[in-house]
């Protein structure tokens, strides 16, 4: 297995220890701190070399400063280690790397060292509550509200917002609670905390309760938005927020439920893709007319016209909604589901499919007759196959 002699003569000064300066001994560590970096980035640094003292150089050279190019390897193989797996976690905190990495956070919202020991730490704080309670004995709240305060909120948030996933019962929750309250205090820093959340706020600490009330409204305007769209991701990324802060049943099922329907057009394209038919237009009344695309949820508005439901209800939020057609005044309260015409839309699809599936499947046995035909038979049958699910 690998060991620490093993490392290349390279990673030291070749000079006799007599002449040596502190500017040798500083491009010394910078080497050796890179090329552990390079180790932990190629898989090279698991097992072996980790226990048999690897890490412990690694913690090391986290003290050497924020400028030094010893730390700043140092701290960006720590990151890289931590969000790999949980006893990388666990080994790093055994060997103390905690309170280093909360010192670096000191160097300022400008330093590099501070932003990716933000991150070692966010990794860190995910794994188990004794990584939590590690970050908060060496005093890493302070500086991280300290980073706030400078403006380094996207840097600061994840490693606080992951402190919440000690539970209710945990003091570092709820100090890590109450410094994210403060920073959600107007909408940048509400969107700021929404966006580095990675756990679901605790239950019945007050700070909790009013964190959780602060950013539960933006994060119901954002599902609403996302639903609103056409971006699957998007939509998942929040409904994940929205699960986090606790938004309403309501507003859930119509995200899950629009989520639903974008995964199910999402595989409609690919097999119309597939089959050729991406050119093929819908019949014109199986349009919408605010997004000309085909409906899938088409309902009927109060002018009597029916739309794509999120089209339209994107209109009905309007301050004084008009109908896209007539510019008659739309009732926000008047929509119905148009059943006959999602019938007709989903049978049509079908048959489309269905017909373009056997047109295809008959062009590839056609195809494979004609090569045996022609002596060009064989495994693959002169190297056609027929398309997979046919």
């Amino acid at each position: 297995g690998w060991a620490l002699s093993k490392l290349p003569s390279s990673a030291m000064p070749s000079m006799p220890a007599a002449t040596r300066t502190w500017a040798d001994a500083e491009e010394a560590m910078g080497d050796l701190g890179e090329l552990l970096r390079e180790l932990v980035d190629d898989g090279g640094f698991d097992g072996g070399l980790r226990d048999q003292g690897g890490l412990r150089v690694l913690v090391a050279l986290l003290h050497t400063g924020p400028s030094s190019r010893a730390a700043l390897s140092a701290v960006d193989a720590v990151a890289t280690l931590s969000r790999k797996d949980g006893s990388h976690g666990d080994a790093l905190r055994e060997a103390g790397g905690i309170a280093p990495l909360v010192a670096l956070l000191g160097a300022g919202a400008e330093s590099e060292a501070a932003e990716l020991a933000a991150g070692a730490l966010a990794s860190l704080a995910r794994v188990n509550p004794a990584n939590k309670d590690a970050i908060r004995e060496a005093g890493g709240i302070a500086p991280l509200v300290a980073l706030l305060g400078a403006g380094a909120e996207s840097e600061a948030v994840a490693p606080l917002a992951a402190l919440l996933g000690a539970g209710a019962e945990s003091e570092v929750a709820q100090e890590a609670a109450g410094a994210l309250l403060s920073l959600a205090g107007n909408e940048d820093g509400i969107k700021a905390v929404l966006e580095g959340l990675s756990c679901a706020v605790p239950e019945g600490d007050l700070f909790f309760e009013r964190l959780c009330a602060r950013l539960r409204r933006r994060a119901a305007g954002l599902l609403e938005a996302a639903a609103a769209g056409a971006d699957a991701a998007a939509l998942e990324r929040a409904i994940e927020r929205a699960v986090f802060v606790r938004v309403g049943a309501e507003p859930m099922r119509r995200a899950r439920a629009r989520l639903d329907e974008l995964r199910a057009e999402a595989e409609g394209r690919a097999r119309r893709e597939y089959l050729e038919l991406a050119a093929v237009s819908p019949p014109a009344d199986f349009l919408c007319p605010i997004t000309m695309e085909a409906m899938r949820d088409p309902v009927v508005a109060s002018d009597g016209h029916t739309y794509e439901r999120v089209a339209i209800e994107a209109v009905l939020r309007e301050a004084s909604p008009l109908s896209p057609l007539t510019r008659e005044p739309l009732r926000p309260d008047a929509l119905f589901a148009n059943r006959a015409l999602r019938n007709r839309i989903e049978a049509h699809e079908g048959e489309v499919l269905r017909l373009a599936a056997r047109a295809a499947e008959t062009a590839v046995s056609r195809a494979l007759g004609d090569a045996a035909a022609e002596g060009g038979g064989g495994g693959e049958w002169g190297g056609l196959q027929p398309p997979p699910g046919l």
